[in-house]
């Protein structure tokens, strides 16, 4: 355990919930080359997609937005695309949080068609951020003029959420626009230990209620492994989604909490072009008798349902 993991461990037990406690480390912009993949399709969605990527601030401090900054992340020439309307992202940032550290990630799934959605809510179990992010992208594509009038793909919406924001992630399904999901990703999402132990019932939730996609990853460091995802409880969790079409879950070797977003991305992306673009290709990492999730050595405690 580093140095980092230290504090940020010391800083958990401590319970202190409304501090901003600092989760999640700013992304290297060089992630890609930094991670070395077992997986022969993991490699490939670890590459940047075909599309060159801009970002815009959608809104800043508005008060019915919650105050927070939303930033949103897209191909380049987005109006000159055939293939628009595009699927959207939206992601939820873990304890003290922020897009500005997960710009990198963000730019990457972007880059393989997507809107991405991010927000720099800092709190984001209770997911009021996500449902004002949602609203502010459906309200834009409804509205003429806008530049992404009619350019979000409605029926292709997924979301992401890392640590506390794995649990704003199943509380978006409670909200105003919560049917509007078609997939769900988790990464080292808080389970029930942690948030009781932290008295946060606010992060508490209920895996049953998935009636989507869901895919659940996370690190098997000591702070995942002992603390924050354990593995016990992801297996509870997993057994419970039995009104989900598809689920799958998966920890990395090697990997603890604060590394777990970039060294997963190539696998979330390859989920997302599965569930929201019909992508055949990272269908194969989690579907049939060969997945490659499941014999990737890179990977353990794999279990899908189909």
């Amino acid at each position: 355990m580093n140095y980092r993991h230290i504090i940020l461990f010391a800083a958990l037990a401590a319970a202190i919930p409304f501090a901003p406690l600092e989760a999640e480390d700013k992304i290297s912009p060089d992630y890609t080359m930094e991670i070395e993949d077992q997986g022969r399709l993991e490699q490939f969605y670890r590459m940047n997609g075909p599309y060159e990527v801009k970002s815009q601030v959608l809104s800043k401090g508005r008060e019915e937005y919650g105050g927070y900054t939303y930033t949103l992340w897209y191909p380049a020439g987005l109006g000159r695309y055939r293939s628009w309307p595009l699927p959207l992202v939206i992601c939820l940032n873990g304890t003290g949080g922020s897009a500005e550290n997960d710009e990198p990630l963000y730019e990457h799934l972007a880059s393989w068609g997507f809107l991405v959605l991010g927000n720099s809510d800092p709190q984001t179990g209770p997911v009021w951020s996500g449902e004002y992010g949602i609203r502010q992208m459906l309200l834009l594509n409804g509205t003429k003029g806008s530049f992404l009038y009619g350019k979000v793909d409605t029926k292709h919406i997924g979301i992401i959420g890392y640590s506390q924001g794995g649990a704003g992630a199943w509380h978006a399904l409670d909200r105003d626009h919560g049917s509007a999901y078609t997939a769900m990703a988790t990464v080292s999402a808080v389970t029930k230990s942690i948030s009781r132990r932290l008295k946060l019932d606010n992060w508490l939730y209920d895996t049953g209620k998935a009636k989507i996609p869901v895919l659940m990853v996370s690190g098997n460091g000591i702070l995942d492994r002992d603390f924050i995802s354990p593995l016990k409880e992801m297996n509870e969790n997993f057994d419970a989604m039995t009104r989900a079409p598809y689920a799958a879950m998966g920890r990395r070797k090697h990997t603890d909490h604060l590394d777990i977003q970039r060294d997963a991305d190539a696998y979330l992306t390859a989920f997302f072009c599965w569930q929201l673009k019909g992508d055949l290709r990272g269908q194969e990492i989690f579907t049939g008798p060969h997945a490659e999730l499941k014999e990737n050595r890179g990977w353990e405690q794999v279990r899908i349902k189909e």
